[in-house]
């Protein structure tokens, strides 16, 4: 069966839930997803995928899969787009292996047998030469550990209900990008809960949509057939603040963030207010 590349650029797709997912994916070594597959109108399901990170530095594969559907259309991953009634063939997958930090970097894909596939693509679907694939799937077992064998394993003991759990918890959120995020963000605004940064204020219109959404729940603790409403289980925050949220687990509430950055910046005050004022010459 074909291997085939994903592809996923932070300037063109905020991923709004990519620290919730990596977090579960560090827990439990697995995490259900559905990804654009660019024009494929066909593909089998328990197609092998890697997923690479293009756009600004650091680029390169930092995940790894299977498809567990066949494609379908939804409602378009950019949300103008979406707004005017276009959609995108979507499948849906299932991660065995990802990372924030490229586990094999464009500088080494871009070497010697690696050169032979279209790395730098901008549409997801494409195939992988077999060979290029034979040699990432060895660099990959090295480095990650996991390999394809035993990630097909992974995926095939999977329980029917596990599937459809994850399914459901998707749907449940509105077509994540197209529904979900922009229904929390018009009810919240685009200020981070938690440091009361506003992106563009800081970087300019271009970080309007950098704006992270994050489920106060996480997806694991969802009951099953349970619904997430945008407005209460939603909050804005930054990519900052969403990344620290999630170095603890369970993950730090907005409660406790307030309070963290409120103690910093007082620690802060206090140290400046103690430093000697040199004196004048």
């Amino acid at each position: 069966m074909e291997t085939i590349l994903l592809a996923w650029n932070p300037d063109r797709y905020p991923w709004g839930d990519f620290q919730d997912e990596l977090s579960e994916i560090r827990r439990s070594g697995q995490v259900t997803d559905r990804w654009s597959v660019g024009n494929r109108t066909t593909l089998e399901p328990g197609t092998r995928f890697f997923l690479i990170r293009l756009g600004v530095e650091p680029r390169g594969l930092v995940g790894s899969g299977w498809t567990t559907s066949a494609p379908f259309e939804a409602p378009h991953w950019d949300l103008d787009r979406a707004g005017r009634g276009e959609t995108a063939r979507y499948a849906d997958i299932h991660f065995d292996v990802l990372e924030e930090i490229p586990i094999i970097p464009m500088s080494e894909l871009t070497q010697a047998l690696l050169s032979d596939a279209h790395w730098s693509t901008q549409m997801s679907g494409i195939q992988i030469p077999e060979s290029v694939a034979s040699a990432i799937e060895s660099l990959w077992v090295a480095r990650t550990s996991k390999s394809k064998a035993r990630g097909m394993e992974e995926l095939e003991e999977a329980s029917e209900t596990t599937r459809h759990h994850a399914m459901r918890v998707y749907v449940n959120r509105y077509e994540r990008s197209s529904r979900a995020r922009a229904l929390c963000l018009a009810h919240h605004g685009l200020k981070c809960v938690c440091c009361e940064t506003v992106l563009a204020d800081v970087y300019g219109s271009q970080a309007t949509e950098l704006i992270h959404v994050h489920h106060l729940t996480q997806l694991a603790s969802i009951p099953e057939g349970a619904e997430i409403d945008p407005v209460h289980d939603l909050r804005p925050v930054c990519p900052n603040c969403h990344c620290v949220i999630h170095t603890r687990q369970p993950p730090f509430t907005i409660k406790e963030m307030r309070a963290m950055i409120a103690d910093a910046k007082q620690s802060a005050n206090k140290a400046s207010l103690s430093t000697p004022v040199p004196p004048r010459v």
